[in-house]
């Protein structure tokens, strides 16, 4: 069994990613895209999306209002118009958008440290590599192969 002990490294499991809220022009941009097209009201309270769905015409109307959530066409479009530039790397996740921390050197780091102590401890039974940004877009990867 090898004994591997784990860096100090300045991770902090307990911060959550940032919620990033919409603004008054974005959402103007949205509503222009067609975006709330499935709403009969939509409205932005608190930078947050808020609507209430369509009803079919054999259904009597409906109060009730929901939180809208962002589709994939329209977190591109906000992208593409730079609203999301001030916070670096984000994320659309289940309809909302959060700010997400970037892979940065303690991160590679960490995948550097694993991959190195992987190929050492294995009996020189894998051989490890750490490729950085291999994908072009920022993603790295590390590589196990047996040798």
């Amino acid at each position: 069994m090898v004994n591997m002990q784990f860096m100090n490294a300045p991770f902090h499991p307990e911060a959550s990613p940032e919620r990033i809220r919409i603004n008054a022009d974005q959402f103007w941009m949205l509503k222009q895209e067609g975006a709330f097209q499935d709403f009969s009201k939509s409205e932005l309270l608190d930078g947050e999306l808020w609507g209430v769905p369509r009803q079919p015409d054999d259904e009597p109307e409906s109060d009730a209002v929901v939180p809208i959530k962002l589709r994939v066409q329209d977190y591109e479009q906000l992208g593409r118009a730079g609203s999301f530039d001030a916070f670096g790397k984000t994320e659309l996740v289940d309809g909302l958008v959060y700010r997400m921390c970037p892979q940065f050197r303690p991160h590679g780091f960490a995948k550097d440290e694993l991959a190195y102590r992987l190929a050492t401890h294995s009996g020189n039974l894998f051989s490890a590599s750490y490729q950085s940004a291999i994908y072009g877009n920022g993603r790295h990867s590390t590589t196990l192969e047996r040798t």
